[in-house]
């Protein structure tokens, strides 16, 4: 791949990420509107449903994928790898709907202690079963280096729950149980295009059992470690639920969604364009620099980005936030943004894990401090409200980051930068404090000061930030020296 097509290829994928994720954010202005906050608190904790649903049910084998894809040399062992993985998928996203079945009524009880949102529940479990097998054919199009497929399919996926969202929700009026038809309705017409698209493969590929056996062992760590993360994302907000209303649910809710636009835009993009790269690469002589500098860039790229979204993000909710409550959300969008930011950079810092095969370890990680993250929730928000939950999930992320790395680099040595480090989070420090005296001013001097904030920090790119260029360079120089000799 030369420089141009690398470049080409980047900026493909992390479109194609940005789309695929964006799709919940882009419904925001509709359902700030259409929904009370208490609504919304609801919706929301059924989505957490789905979402420890999927976590558990996807098996671990599409992040399992990602790792054994590049051991194949041959196309045709490359084929019936994926096809191990759907076949796997397909299990674990039957079982799924089934037990949603079963079950749906119990967890309406336990959450609302009441079956009214039996239904949604069902639903919303549905949606999360296909939505993992689609993501593994987009999965398919970045490892194949398909990345015009991969934009295109994504784009078409964002399309169609667009349309199902907006049908349900606004044409028929049906509220939250429309915000969870529609998706439901657009991911199976997604997956019969999937399903049509790719199938030849359906008939020219076989399950390789040994291949089932290294995904669900991966993918066992995997899921743990996602629970273990899940944990810590959301059982605040059960905590929440229990300890103050389903009202600062909402609010909260809104909080976590508007910080996760990081994800979106940021996290999820640079990280399927890193892991590839770094995954195909892992023998070769300038990896180390090469994650070295990839941290560099994303703590910086990180906290820039944290601050103008936080920005991007207040104005969104005094434009949308049509119901009383909404506006209470502003102050807590940047510590919560910056929080999932450190917890995205895990990826880059627990490299080693992955190259080792070690996930055992991160799994122990995860699960120790979702624990702490428990205890902590359990005594923060009763004495703090909200902010106590915002402040268990910063802590808990912080060390999470930092044990991954120093658990990781007992495997793996990689030197990072510290005079970065102590630069992204004095900085942090600083912006929260002065950014607290601004919040909800009058918009005169509101602009002003983010004015002035995003011209120190065009100021700072301009003249100190370019690496993600070097990286890109000195990957695609290392790559052409080495195929030289």
């Amino acid at each position: 791949m030369n420089k141009n097509n690398f470049k080409v290829s980047s900026i493909l994928y992390t479109l194609g990420s940005i789309f695929s994720a964006s799709i919940s954010f882009i419904f925001l202005p509709v359902f700030m509107s259409e929904f009370s906050v208490s609504q919304y608190g609801t919706y929301s904790l059924i989505l957490i449903c789905s979402s420890i649903g999927a976590a558990v049910f996807y098996l671990g084998v599409t992040s399992a994928l990602n790792r054994s894809y590049f051991d194949y040399p041959e196309h045709q062992d490359r084929m019936n790898c994926f096809y191990t993985t759907l076949v796997l998928l397909a299990f674990g996203g039957g079982l799924q709907i089934i037990l949603g079945y079963i079950f749906a009524d119990f967890i309406s009880i336990l959450i609302f202690d009441n079956v009214t949102w039996a239904q949604g529940v069902f639903y919303a479990l549905i949606t999360a079963s296909f939505g993992f097998i689609n993501f593994a054919f987009l999965t398919y199009f970045r490892l194949k280096n398909e990345p015009y497929l991969f934009l295109f399919f994504s784009i078409l996926s964002v399309f169609g729950n667009i349309v199902g969202i907006y049908y349900f929700v606004i044409f028929e009026g049906m509220g939250v149980i429309g915000a969870l038809i529609g998706p439901l309705v657009s991911q199976v017409i997604i997956f019969i295009v999937f399903f049509l698209f790719h199938y030849r493969l359906f008939f020219q590929s076989k399950f390789m059992r040994k291949e089932a056996v290294l995904q669900l062992n991966y993918g066992f760590y995997t899921v743990l470690s996602s629970l273990g993360g899940l944990t810590i994302l959301w059982a605040d907000q059960f905590f929440i639920n229990k300890y103050l209303s389903i009202n600062d649910v909402g609010v909260y809710s809104l909080s976590v969604k508007l910080a996760g636009i990081i994800t979106v835009i940021f996290t999820t993009p640079f990280i399927q364009v890193f892991n590839p790269i770094v995954m195909e690469q892992r023998e070769s002589n300038g990896v180390k620099v090469l994650i070295s500098k990839t941290y560099e860039s994303y703590v910086l790229i990180g906290l820039f980005l944290s601050i103008l979204i936080s920005f991007a993000a207040e104005e969104f909710v005094y434009l949308f936030g049509k119901h009383a409550g909404y506006a209470e959300s502003i102050i807590y969008i940047f510590p919560l943004m910056l929080s999932v930011c450190i917890y995205g950079l895990v990826n880059v810092v627990s490299i080693g894990l992955s190259f080792k095969r070690k996930l055992g370890r991160q799994t122990l990680v995860y699960f120790a401090f979702s624990l702490v993250n428990i205890i902590l929730n359990v005594f923060l928000i009763p004495a703090f409200g909200i902010w106590g939950a915002i402040l268990s999930t910063f802590v808990t992320y912080f060390l999470i980051t930092v044990s991954l790395g120093i658990v990781s680099n007992h495997l793996y040595k990689v030197k990072y930068s510290p005079a970065i480090t102590w630069f992204v989070i004095v900085s942090s420090v600083l912006f929260f404090f002065i950014n607290s005296q601004f919040v909800g001013s009058d918009i005169v001097y509101r602009m002003s000061y983010k004015c002035i904030v995003f011209l120190l920090i065009i100021f700072y790119v301009e003249h100190k930030f370019k690496l993600i260029e070097k990286i890109a360079h000195n990957f695609l120089k290392s790559k052409s020296n080495k195929g030289a000799t």
